[in-house]
């Protein structure tokens, strides 16, 4: 169906329905999809293959019929695939270096995604061990959650702050957290500023961020 889908498109550049740039974006799509598909069947390699021609194929330039935001989008959440994929791997460090890439490209083109952008960075962080920096990404991540109206999304946020701070050995925040999340399950009580200043409490020089 996805080949199919790709021959139809294909076509229309020909008509002039589609710009080359559009053509490009959409088949990213496709190969996207197609990676996801190999992944739920466990085909890693075939899987690997098709987030690297997605990659290759995304572009934000040339677009017509698809925006810009569109293409932006899935831009990132090609990033994230590809970063699931180095975690399985055992290629934490590369993985976080992808998402903190991801996180930059999200804060100057696709604005709207940069909050799953920061939460996959956080869990990234996190399960490479670098708890600290987790934390503190964690918080930025809630913070602008917590402005989406995504509970569920939200609870993600704030449990990977927790786990960041317990395994930094911050027992003592992890708690304070827990107890802030417990009573205001909802983060109505949640400001921008309060998640950024306690973010900035977890935070520590570069040198020791492991």
């Amino acid at each position: 169906m996805l080949d199919e889908l790709d021959r139809q498109m294909a076509g229309a550049t020909q008509g002039q329905a589609l710009s080359d740039g559009d053509l490009r974006a959409l088949l990213s799509v496709t190969a996207n999809l197609r990676a996801l598909a190999f992944l739920m069947l466990k085909e890693w390699a075939r899987a690997e293959a098709e987030i690297a021609r997605s990659r290759e194929l995304a572009t934000l330039t040339d677009l017509r019929a698809v925006r810009l935001e569109e293409s932006s989008r899935y831009a990132a959440q090609e990033n994230i695939n590809l970063a699931q994929m180095l975690i399985k791997d055992g290629d934490g460090a590369r993985a976080v270096t992808t998402l903190e890439e991801n996180v930059e490209f999200c804060r100057e083109h696709a604005a709207d995604y940069l909050s799953e952008a920061l939460s996959a960075l956080a869990y990234a962080q996190f399960l490479h061990g670098e708890h600290r920096v987790a934390a503190r990404t964690a918080a930025e991540a809630a913070s602008r959650v917590a402005e989406e109206a995504s509970p569920v999304r939200l609870q993600v946020a704030r449990e990977i702050r927790i786990a960041a701070l317990a395994g930094a050995g911050d027992s003592g925040g992890a708690a304070e957290e827990l107890h802030r999340m417990e009573r205001d399950p909802l983060g109505l009580e949640l400001s921008r500023a309060d998640v950024l200043a306690a973010a900035r409490s977890s935070d520590v020089p570069n040198a020791t961020r492991r």
